[in-house]
């Protein structure tokens, strides 16, 4: 598992997007076209499961859970599947962590491509990709 600190001076939406984002991107350089899906948000108070094959996407609410959670210490955990990999993506505090089944040396490159945007004064994302994964 690695792990980042994500900047103070983001939205704390921003910075779950952001890391969804360059998680999925990262993951694409190995995994190619496959399909990208949430298949479970884990809070310490709810557990949000992707059903009957459909897409499950972050809300404003869930965000605002994850927030509220990761500023008392308590860990949020959102597994993701993209084609044959499996990633753990952990929210706690100001660390983002993640974890790759197969490919370790992944892990690293989110991690480090995240570090990169993180020090940009606008982070990079893609609007039609933030639209797959986020409803209003």
């Amino acid at each position: 598992m690695e792990t980042v600190n994500i900047r103070n001076d983001v939205s704390f939406e921003k910075k779950v997007l952001l890391c969804i984002y360059w998680t999925a991107r990262k993951t694409v350089n190995t995994e190619g076209c496959a399909p990208f899906y949430i298949q479970k948000i884990i809070t310490p108070c709810n557990n949000y499961t992707r059903k009957d094959r459909k897409i499950l996407k972050l809300s404003s609410n869930i965000i605002s859970e994850i927030q509220e959670d990761s500023g008392h210490f308590e860990p949020t955990k959102i597994e993701i599947q993209i084609g044959g990999e499996n990633l753990n993506a952990h929210f706690e505090n100001e660390t983002f962590s993640i974890s790759a089944e197969k490919n370790k040396e992944l892990e690293l490159e989110i991690v480090d491509k995240l570090g990169t945007e993180l020090k940009k004064k606008h982070p990079s994302t893609c609007p039609q990709f933030i639209s797959r994964v986020y409803k209003h």
